[in-house]
């Protein structure tokens, strides 16, 4: 029965480690007592905190579960460890992004100033990106008047429940979620930026820089195969590498790395673009 409730069995997996930190989560919340172990705990939890990004936004792709009550519940969990709240992803990443991204202007996470086209820094990007994104969503809802209110609806739902968390335990819910929550939202900025700065916005195969290291894409769930993933962002993630075979040879090499912090570049032949999740 288990097996049923998902559309694709490989989201077992990312689905069990994030509900599993979730409790975890909870448990340190409701049972640490001493601040002395609470922030070196609520900083050992930020690496899985960083997971719960690349799972909320291949989520946000390919629904999880098949029924719509199960994905709006996981959505609440996610929420409270990536700071991306239920329908955020779909209208700023799936409708902002990815409809976007080889527009600049209309971008909602844009790279370029908008003064002069110039390329922001990485730390640019990240504040200002970040400090916009809600404003951002909530500008691309409008447009959207069901994702509207499903928006709406599960913000308040979501953010209600942060509330009591506060309510109950106002030190343990800003040490294990609200700063977390705030710093992942960075991180998701942050992580973004080496996707697509400084690279042309004239199609969509020299667009994107693709990381092949084995251990990122574990760790982004197949985040790195990302021309892949633009030119069929409906593909669920265990696809992507055999969608990337199909088009390497078509992709500057340049912009096919294999270093896990995406600092040194390698020639495609010293690619691995296989995956253990495929």
């Amino acid at each position: 029965m288990f097996k049923s409730l998902f559309h694709h069995p490989a989201d077992r997996l990312p689905t069990a480690i994030m509900l599993g930190f979730f409790l975890i989560q909870l448990a340190a919340y409701f049972l640490v007592e001493s601040l002395w172990l609470a922030i070196p705990l609520a900083i050992l939890f930020l690496t899985l905190g960083s997971m719960s990004i690349a799972v909320s936004h291949n989520h946000c792709h390919c629904e999880t579960f098949k029924s719509p009550l199960l994905n709006r519940i996981y959505e609440v969990p996610l929420y409270l460890q990536s700071g991306v709240s239920p329908f955020a992803w779909i209208l700023h990443h799936v409708i902002g992004h990815h409809r976007h991204y080889l527009e600049q202007e209309n971008d909602p996470s844009p790279w370029k100033r908008p003064s002069d086209g110039s390329a922001m820094g990485r730390w640019e990007y990240m504040w200002k990106n970040s400090l916009a994104m809600y404003p951002e969503v909530i500008k691309i809802a409008k447009h959207f008047p069901d994702l509207q209110r499903k928006f709406w609806l599960m913000f308040v739902i979501s953010n209600a429940i942060l509330a009591a968390l506060i309510v109950y335990n106002p030190v343990n819910a800003i040490i294990f979620f609200v700063v977390p929550m705030l710093l992942m939202i960075l991180n998701l900025l942050d992580a973004t930026y080496p996707h697509h700065s400084g690279l042309s916005v004239e199609d969509e195969l020299s667009a994107s820089r693709n990381n092949m290291h084995w251990l990122f894409n574990i760790f982004t769930w197949n985040l790195g195969y990302h021309t892949a993933h633009h030119m069929w962002p409906e593909l669920h993630w265990t696809l992507l590498p055999a969608k990337h075979e199909e088009i390497k040879d078509k992709i500057p090499p340049e912009l096919i790395l294999n270093n896990y912090f995406w600092k040194e570049n390698k020639r495609v032949e010293e690619c691995t673009p296989s995956s253990v999740y495929s």
